[in-house]
């Protein structure tokens, strides 16, 4: 099996935070700007919240063989074709007859957004929704502008602020498994870091720390969570999965969590009964119950529509997908 290795995040991340004014002019533009809370990297719904951030490129595969990356130019123009012009340390692709940044003079460069600059031509179908990120090098201070259209993903960047918050929150903190063996990525699965090999006997509730939050030096880049428990070892999984302990398919949540979830399901076992309890917790709802208990269970429903006659009050339930029915107190349907 290939050994993973991890890149660890050298360069000081804190000079970076140290530039904090910069005259964008882009309010004029119409483009509402809200405060960035480096809860989220960039993506096609935040990238305006950017302005004064630093990316970071990552390395990925397919970049890598095609010899370059797309969307960097030495200037902007919404004109059409332009994304062919002006680009910015370009190289030639034989195979693919394009030319396009090259690889090896980009990857894991470090650029902060000066600006972001919007197509004037709203009424133009082929450039209305395009756009350039303003970037500057860090090392050369060469000034760079980065394509992008309400597509785009920008999965190519790791913001700065983003990776540090991820560090801040995750570190040092201890993490509950919970039962389950995966989740639906292969980033949301433990795996080993001496082989890669997922794990698969982890009991519930055992324990792991979080060491670190780094990238993992493969393909893509993608960030990790670098965890360990004396009996497994050193293990890692998706940063982001452990950082958000709402996902579905969450392998690992914070230890305070998992212990008020279980000091909870206490006090439901003694309101309810044990197995009601546990089918509370697992948000799973039952025919006979009360409405106080499919509250526990669903929450709140979105709508309650009610209905009154000689034959009592009956109520639905509208949830996103499902509908609950009452007679009186007690629930007597649930509809998909």
């Amino acid at each position: 099996m290939k050994k993973l290795l991890f890149l660890m995040m050298l360069v000081s991340f804190h000079g970076y935070s140290q530039i904090t004014k910069i005259e964008t002019g882009i309010e004029a533009r119409g483009l509402r700007i809200e405060p960035y809370d480096s809860l989220s990297n960039i993506d096609s719904y935040n990238y305006a919240q950017h302005i004064g951030q630093t990316l970071f490129l990552k390395k990925n595969n397919f970049d890598e063989k095609r010899g370059g990356y797309s969307g960097f130019h030495t200037t902007y123009s919404f004109r059409l074709g332009f994304s062919v012009q002006n680009i910015y340390k370009p190289v030639e692709n034989e195979k693919y007859g394009t030319s396009s940044s090259d690889y090896n003079a980009l990857k894991e460069k470090y650029f902060f957004v000066a600006d972001i600059i919007l197509s004037p031509n709203k009424d133009d179908f082929y450039t209305k929704d395009k756009g350039f990120l303003k970037l500057v090098e860090k090392e050369s201070g060469d000034i760079v502008y980065y394509a992008f259209d309400s597509g785009s993903r920008f999965s190519n960047f790791l913001t700065v602020g983003y990776f540090e918050k991820l560090k801040q929150n995750c570190v040092g903190k201890k993490y509950v498994h919970t039962g389950e063996l995966r989740g639906f990525r292969e980033d949301d699965r433990l795996r080993k870091i001496s082989d890669n090999n997922e794990l698969f006997d982890v009991a519930k509730g055992t324990i792991f720390e979080c060491l670190d939050v780094s990238l993992r030096d493969s393909e893509y880049q993608e960030i990790i969570a670098v965890l360990e428990n004396e009996k497994y070892g050193r293990v890692f999984i998706g940063a982001d999965l452990i950082d958000k302990i709402e996902a579905v398919s969450t392998v690992l949540k914070p230890q305070e969590f998992m212990e008020m979830q279980a000091q909870r399901e206490l006090l439901l076992a003694k309101k309810y009964g044990k197995s009601n309890a546990s089918k509370i917790m697992n948000m799973d709802i039952v025919v006979g119950w009360n409405k106080e208990m499919c509250r526990e269970s669903w929450g709140s429903p979105l709508e309650i529509n009610r209905t009154s006659g000689s034959f009592g009050v009956h109520e639905q339930w509208v949830y996103t997908s499902s509908y609950l029915y009452f007679e009186g107190d007690i629930l007597t349907a649930i509809q998909d």
